[in-house]
């Protein structure tokens, strides 16, 4: 350890000045008078060497941190190593980001677009828990409810392959099929077709007969709405 000098202290024919700061180590030794003191003994060659200090005239100077060249170097070595790491770690956690949206892309092009009330046939189907997806297509081909039968009408006025289109929807994924018209009227006449088929208690009409009523309602609504635009 090393001591800083508070006093001036003579010392072999010398005098140690105050703030002179020397290798020691603490001892214990007696005064002038024989009572028993603390202190620090000199280790540091020189002139001084071998001199006891008595603690009340030095204070112990805290240690001083060095790092060698090698152990500097070993610090910001690891320092960069954990730096790149990181890099390393962003870029593919990117280059993962990119993957994932590609494959959500690709997820979606496999959906198949089905008219809006097979899909509620579908949906009605799937939120029953016990049914597994080939079970609801098998609900779909098998229940007598009206749902179900309106279901089916729809699908065979798709073509022969509907089955393969059906089980590849509940497979793949499915969304509403937008009619090629105005989305405005698109919404327009789903919501209309909804409540026709709400109001219609005797269930006469199956569910494609009402989807074209309503069509029929809406065209007839969108061609007045030109024609009251044409007469201002």
């Amino acid at each position: 350890m090393k001591v800083k000098m508070l006093n001036s202290k003579p010392f072999r024919q010398q005098v140690l000045k105050s703030g002179t700061v020397l290798e020691a180590r603490k001892v214990q030794t007696r005064d002038d008078r024989g009572y028993p003191i603390s202190g620090y003994q000199v280790t540091e060659n020189g002139p001084a060497i071998g001199m006891i200090i008595p603690e009340i005239d030095c204070e112990v100077q805290p240690p001083t941190p060095t790092y060698t060249e090698e152990e500097y170097k070993a610090i910001v070595a690891d320092r960069d190593e954990l730096a790149n790491k990181l890099d390393a770690a962003l870029r593919e956690i990117a280059q993962h980001g990119r993957t994932i949206n590609d494959l959500q892309k690709q997820q979606q092009a496999k959906e198949i677009p089905l008219p809006k009330l097979l899909v509620k046939a579908l949906d009605y189907y799937k939120a029953n828990d016990y049914l597994n997806l080939y079970g609801v297509f098998t609900a779909i081909h098998s229940e007598s409810n009206i749902l179900a039968e309106d279901a089916r009408d729809i699908l065979k006025k798709m073509g022969e392959d509907h089955t393969d289109i059906l089980m590849k929807a509940l497979v793949n994924g499915y969304r509403v099929q937008v009619a090629p018209v105005d989305q405005a009227e698109e919404i327009l006449r789903c919501d209309i077709a909804d409540y026709l088929q709400q109001w219609i208690k005797d269930n006469q009409a199956n569910a494609e007969d009402v989807y074209e009523a309503a069509g029929a309602i809406v065209e007839r609504m969108m061609e007045s709405n030109k024609n009251l635009k044409t007469n201002r």
